[in-house]
């Protein structure tokens, strides 16, 4: 599905929803889903980065995650907007070997040394609201599914190749990112939406689905992308934290963990020490007041934020001291100072955000992989440029006909 094209992209876009990688470590798991609630979808223009208008009415949506470094497993759901409110979705797989040639029987081929094969599952109507899940899991077969209508159906399954990587990266040096976003319907096209929905993303670990604790608002390794998608996180309930999705400008995001506000007052021997995130008061929050030692900072107190997000430190005798939320999986950690002289000692408290962000501001999209959605029901050797590949794929959905090509290589 994803071919290794380089092209400046003068539409500023990125595939929206919910990504995790981590920079520090890796995990690996045999079970991810993506959880997505539709209230309301208008899908517009389909454009190339370059800006060219391909078709109207396509998107994709895709769980997409790198397995064992070396493989890209992508289980997609493609939409059509047939009438207002009401889309086709036609399930598709592509699985591609980052390494050579995919073994498995199948509709594959061969791009650039990459092997890749192709699957297009069932189609079914949607409409608004609506919800569906996409999943994939690698235990006892790598098997692709999804859920609609509260039905669990397992549409395609290769054998066992190994478990999901979430962390690090892989052998073409794009993130092993675990990512379920909205994008463009192929060739690293853009798609223009106005939405209204809420996301979550799981993976299995410690024999339970958990949401991951580091969530950025773009994926990494797709080159689809959309338009006109604002994300914000919902963090009322720090462990169990969703994405809504509006209309407005899309963005990069660290959507979890961040910091909190903290402000600090200090009269008579009293710290009071207010926690909040987005002008919400934090309650049931740990807070330390550490003050410095020839050894280093030393924990003085502890206390936790009243139900109105506030600590009281009583009989502090220090004016030196340093008041720090260590943090609570989807909060950053974050500290208050009584004298700007002692920042320097704590600025390590917040480098794990400042990583995330500068990662995250810093990322050459260009390395992502630009996708073609290709089916078994018309196969061809063809010598059309990817846009023209592309149009007549987009073509093809609004007449229900899924075409299944061989790419020539694209010269810049």
């Amino acid at each position: 599905m994803a071919a290794f094209f380089a092209t400046a992209q003068t539409v500023q876009a990125f595939p929206m929803g919910i990504s995790t990688f981590s920079l520090t470590s890796v995990t690996s798991t045999p079970y991810v889903i993506g959880v997505v609630k539709v209230d309301s979808l208008s899908i517009g223009q389909d454009v190339l980065p370059s800006g060219s208008y391909i078709g109207s009415g396509n998107a994709s949506l895709q769980l997409n995650a790198v397995m064992e470094g070396r493989f890209w497993a992508q289980d997609v759901a493609l939409f059509h907007e047939v009438s207002p409110n009401s889309f086709e979705v036609t399930m598709v797989v592509n699985f591609w070997n980052f390494s050579g040639p995919v073994s498995f029987p199948g509709n594959k081929s061969t791009y650039q040394g990459l092997g890749v094969l192709c699957y297009v599952g069932p189609t079914f109507t949607v409409s608004t609201p609506f919800n569906i899940s996409l999943f994939m899991n690698s235990s006892g077969g790598l098997k692709f599914g999804y859920i609609y209508a509260g039905a669990r159906h397992v549409f395609f399954e290769l054998p066992t190749i190994g478990n999901f990587t979430v962390g690090g990266l892989s052998v073409v040096g794009v993130p092993n990112d675990l990512e379920f976003v909205w994008g463009g319907p192929g060739g690293g096209s853009v798609a223009q939406m106005s939405i209204s929905a809420t996301e979550t993303l799981y993976y299995w670990t410690g024999g339970r689905l958990v949401e991951p604790p580091v969530a950025f608002s773009t994926g990494f390794d797709t080159a689809e992308a959309v338009e006109g998608v604002y994300e914000v996180a919902n963090l009322t309930e720090l462990f169990s934290p969703s994405v809504s999705q509006t209309a407005g400008p899309d963005d990069q995001e660290v959507l979890w963990p961040v910091p909190p506000t903290m402000i600090l007052n200090y009269s008579s021997n009293t710290a009071l020490v207010a926690l909040s995130l987005n002008g919400r008061p934090l309650p049931y929050q740990e807070v330390e007041l550490e003050t410095i030692t020839i050894t280093g900072p030393k924990v003085e107190y502890e206390e936790y934020t009243s139900p109105q997000g506030v600590a009281v430190f009583n009989q502090v005798n220090s004016s030196l001291f340093v008041t720090v939320f260590p943090g609570n999986y989807t909060l950053a950690p974050t500290f208050s100072v009584s004298s700007p002289g002692l920042s320097s000692f704590f600025h390590s408290l917040t480098h794990g955000y400042q990583s995330l962000t500068s990662f995250l501001k810093s990322y050459n999209y260009n390395h992502a992989l630009k996708s073609f959605f290709r089916g078994f029901k018309y196969e061809q050797t063809t010598n059309y440029s990817p846009t023209e590949l592309l149009a007549l794929y987009v073509g093809a959905l609004a007449v229900g006909v899924v075409l299944a090509v061989v790419l020539k290589e694209r010269h810049e």
